[in-house]
């Protein structure tokens, strides 16, 4: 498989992929499976694919590096999650709607190998919702995942 996702982001994003005029089937069909900029769904495995959180977004969507863009309480989880990785992770997926009572925030952050992934959906309580590492397609229980590492 062509590993070289990021750098033909970076190329799509400068309005240069023209410059692989005669790759850019193969280019597409990898971007909309693996990469899901513009996709409905995102592939964490071959067999394995949830809805793009950026497509729940009615208050506000984002798609980019997580370097960029404020966890806010989640900044203590991606600490911990980095410290186990050994670096940071790459690309994360953004959306935030209005929930019954209030907004909720969906996010998708995946490593730049796409070997691990990290979900998290808001649910109504304090403090509630699902907070999931994806490790080569297994789901993980975020907390269980941290202990067992």
């Amino acid at each position: 498989m062509l590993n070289c996702q990021k750098p033909i982001v970076e190329l799509l994003l400068e309005g240069r992929l023209h410059q692989f005029k005669k790759y850019s089937l193969i280019i597409g069909k990898l971007m909309d499976k693996y990469l899901s900029i513009t996709g409905r769904y995102i592939y964490l495995s071959p067999n394995l694919q949830i809805i793009n959180p950026s497509h729940l977004g009615t208050i506000f969507r984002y798609e980019g590096l997580i370097e960029r863009f404020d966890l806010k309480n989640q900044k203590n989880n991606y600490e911990k999650i980095k410290k186990v990785l050994g670096g940071p992770m790459d690309y994360i997926y953004v959306g935030k709607f209005m929930g019954d009572t209030k907004i909720k925030l969906v996010f998708l952050a995946h490593t730049g190998d796409r070997r691990v992934w990290w979900r998290k959906d808001e649910t109504g309580g304090e403090g509630g919702g699902n907070n999931w590492i994806y490790e080569d397609g297994i789901r993980y229980n975020l907390k269980n995942w941290l202990k067992k590492k």
